[in-house]
């Protein structure tokens, strides 16, 4: 069995040509608002780790799961980013941020270089690559997890190709590090076994060293503060994600409409990886089908995916006669335009995200309300980054911490007296709430078993008027405070007549009696003569003031 070719030489231009095309891709991709809602619970544990010189091990942040086993395996990660923001602030993170990914581009667009792609053929490649991952361009370790892997399997590449145990040494060294970063550690791991699978079959020489390589990264991933749990939180993840009990954006298969390029590069990748099967590049295959699988399943893996595209199929794109390689970067220079203006997922500039509560963490310190309070799944990272240690939130995004809690809100959905011995147990107060504007439809089963059909908004049916008040809304959420409670005092600060959440639902109520539209439309000016710049305010007062 006769080993691989020696890699050839890259030339200094054609280097310089690909990093600069990974550098402005990636800087363009990457420079945004802060934009991950997890991003700040991620801060927060990076400044408990930085005052105290302690890895948390158990939840502190809320009063639901408080002293709940928490396994921080993203500690290294949330430390660096913690620095980070007290040094630079938002700014900082987007810098920081695109200068990973761009080492990471420029790594895999060198790796496709060596391959014979050409620099032409290669830059296009990282364009679609970033046009396809931008989705996932986002303040979170799995922009590590990328860097690592593609590390992993060019060290990999390059020794089965030339050998030189030597570039073997590392790839231990990056899983010690990869584990304290991102328990995506896993990833890693299985890259080496399906390499280590393939070159058994294609040099059989450099199974062994490979193997060895493999079983030393499993042992050093085992050095972090949690040993072998940081292996095993992916599958207590996606047993999580699996069993229905959250709905998680991340963990989401792909659509054709949020991701088509990462379409076009699976579709790509097939292709080519079908003719490297004439060559019996199997590590290329196996390495490629695994990304592929899990990229299917979970949005959360797409720019991994899409990453890996340039360096697996560059053998087969350096075949290509040079027209398709000028059109290969046609291709990808009006795919990346597209996804950079009218496709952009996030807000530009620096700063923060607009749909953070921000104001309303603002409010509650102002205000003061006592008591538990319950917040929105989406908001309790940023909650906990602005209100803790002063007080605790109800939920956050760490959903191994919070499996029970979320499990008694699977079952309180459709059932108001589960929902509301769920109030009762944890003695909620005061609840701040994220808008859900699509309307549910309630059944409701009167006196004389007579069944009635309409549609409310959550609030309506889980925060009644009659025992709950609202007492503060902005263009990001709600806040209501339970009537016989403890914040009574706030009772002057009630919107009676003002409904925010629900498309339609404010004029449905005026037009059918159920809210009074004088007492409504004088709410709405007091809102927007304390927040002229209330866009929601504003809307719910032109849909009753209006064709009058």
């Amino acid at each position: 069995m006769s080993l691989p070719a020696p890699p050839p030489t890259v030339s200094r231009g054609a280097q310089v040509v690909v990093v600069a095309a990974a550098f402005v891709a990636a800087f363009g991709a990457g420079i945004c608002k802060v934009a991950d809602l997890d991003f700040w619970w991620h801060l927060k544990t990076g400044e408990v780790i930085a005052t105290t010189g302690q890895i948390p091990r158990v939840d502190v942040f809320s009063f639901t799961a408080q002293g709940h086993e928490y396994i921080d395996h993203e500690w290294l990660f949330q430390l660096s980013q913690f620095w980070i923001y007290h040094a630079f602030g938002p700014a900082g993170i987007a810098v920081a941020k695109s200068l990973v990914i761009a080492l990471t581009l420029s790594i895999a667009g060198w790796y496709a270089l060596r391959r014979g792609a050409g620099p032409v053929a290669a830059s296009g490649l990282l364009f679609l690559a970033v046009a396809g991952g931008v989705i996932r361009y986002i303040e979170r370790p799995e922009i590590f997890t990328v860097l690592f892997a593609v590390l992993t399997w060019v060290l990999l590449d390059e020794f089965v190709r030339g050998g030189g145990r030597r570039l073997l040494i590392p790839i231990p060294l990056i899983a010690a590090l990869w584990a304290n970063v991102h328990a995506a550690v896993i990833v890693g791991i299985v890259i080496q076994g399906l390499v280590a699978a393939a070159v058994f079959f294609e040099a059989r020489p450099r199974f062994m060293p490979i193997a060895l390589a493999t079983i030393a990264s499993t042992i050093a991933s085992l050095a972090n503060p949690f040993g072998y749990r940081v292996l095993t939180v992916p599958f207590e993840l996606t047993a999580i994600i699996e069993s229905g009990v959250v709905n998680n954006d991340e963990w989401r298969s792909p659509d054709l409409y949020r991701t088509p390029v990462f379409f076009l590069l699976f579709a790509m990748a097939a292709i080519f990886l079908v003719l490297a099967a004439r060559e019996r590049r199997w590590r290329s295959i196996f390495v490629g089908a695994f990304l592929g699988y899990i990229a299917l399943r979970y949005i959360r893996n797409v720019s991994l995916f899409c990453t890996f595209v340039p360096m697996l199929i560059a053998p087969e794109v350096a075949r290509l006669r040079t027209a398709w390689k000028g059109a290969l970067l046609a291709a990808g220079v009006a795919a990346l335009l597209v996804v950079l203006t009218v496709r952009y997922p996030f807000e530009r500039g620096f700063g923060v995200a607009s749909y953070f509560p921000d104001r309303i963490a603002t409010w509650v310190e102002k205000e003061d309300p006592r008591g538990h309070m319950m917040n929105s799944y989406n908001m309790g990272g940023y909650l906990a980054w602005a209100l803790y240690p002063e007080r605790r939130i109800f939920i956050d995004g760490r959903n191994e911490v919070f499996l029970s809690l979320m499990q008694q809100l699977a079952a309180a959905r459709s059932d108001s007296r589960a929902w509301n011995r769920l109030l009762s147990e944890y003695q909620i107060e005061y609840a701040i709430l994220e808008y859900v504007d699509t309307l549910d439809q309630v059944t409701t089963i009167g006196r004389d078993g007579k069944v009635t059909q309409s549609f409310a908004p959550i609030t309506a049916t889980r925060f009644p008027r009659s025992r709950w008040a609202l007492v503060h809304f902005d263009d990001d959420g709600m806040v209501f405070i339970r009537r016989n409670g403890v914040n009574a005092k706030l009772l002057d600060r009630e919107y009676t007549a003002v409904y925010p959440e629900g498309a339609g639902y404010q004029r449905a109520q005026v037009e059918s009696g159920a809210a009074d539209r004088a007492r409504a439309v004088s709410e709405l000016q007091r809102k927007l003569r304390e927040d002229p710049q209330s866009r929601r305010a504003a809307l719910l007062l032109r849909s009753l003031t209006q064709n009058r």
